[in-house]
C-alpha cells in the first residue's frame, strides 16, 4: 500500500513486463497514462476500480484490461 500517495499520471512503460502482475488496484479517479502501460504483462487480467468513481463511469477496460467495479 502506498499509504495515501496520490498518483495522478503513470509514465510510458510504467508496468513493462511484470509478468506476475495479476490485478491492479485504482483507488479513485483514474490517472494520466500512455498508451504503452502494460505491455508483457500476460497475466493481468483485471483492474479494480471503485463503483463510484465518475472518472471510470461507462468504461468496460483500460487498455484492453477488463475493468472490476468494487463496491465501496
Amino acid at each position: 500500500a502506498l499509504g495515501g500517495v496520490k498518483v495522478t499520471r503513470i509514465g510510458w512503460d510504467a508496468f513493462r513486463n511484470c509478468k506476475e502482475l495479476t490485478s491492479v488496484t485504482m483507488l479513485g479517479k483514474r490517472p494520466e497514462a500512455p498508451e504503452t502501460l502494460f505491455p508483457g504483462c500476460g497475466k493481468l487480467k483485471a483492474i479494480h476500480v471503485p463503483a463510484n468513481a465518475k472518472s471510470w463511469a461507462g468504461m468496460k477496460d483500460w487498455f484492453g484490461i477488463p475493468l472490476v467495479f468494487d463496491a465501496k
